[in-house]
């Protein structure tokens, strides 16, 4: 295969999936940090000061959250992860923000402890609307 070509066998290897969270007795929130909020990345810079000093870096803005320096990023997720409430609980079941490469792709990492129900599951046809659309703005060729 050339650069820019999707084999037949990555569809075949994969599935499209659509989901909903649900609260379990281990996470009963299916809240999610939202790090696009300003607010959040406000209180994040507080939590996190000593380590963003650490780093370099004088403020959590939204370069740094979207950026490629991925100690940050995990940082943030092992922050949210172990943080609970009075109670013990889980405070949330992961993390929304946009993806770097497409602020329309709005993305969601999902806590493994976080129960998944699945709502349809069907294989990755060639011509997957949502595969389509990718295939044309990276300019890609799928098989």
């Amino acid at each position: 295969m050339r650069t820019g070509e999707v084999p037949a066998d990555w569809r075949n290897q994969r599935i499209a999936v659509q989901a909903t969270f649900l609260p379990s007795e281990l996470l009963p929130t299916t809240r999610f940090l939202d790090v696009e909020a300003s607010k959040t990345r406000r209180e994040l810079e507080k939590e996190l000061a000593q380590l963003l000093a650490y780093y370099g870096y004088t403020e959590l803005d939204v370069p740094t959250v979207r950026g490629g320096d991925r100690r940050i990023t995990r940082w943030i997720g092992k922050w949210a992860f172990d943080l609970r409430g009075d109670d013990g609980a889980p405070v949330f079941a992961g993390i929304r923000y946009l993806s770097r490469l497409n602020t329309d792709w709005e993305c969601w990492a999902v806590f493994h402890d976080v129960e998944i129900k699945e709502l349809s599951r069907q294989p990755i046809e060639r011509g997957h609307p949502a595969l389509t659309e990718i295939a044309r703005e990276f300019d890609l060729t799928v098989f």
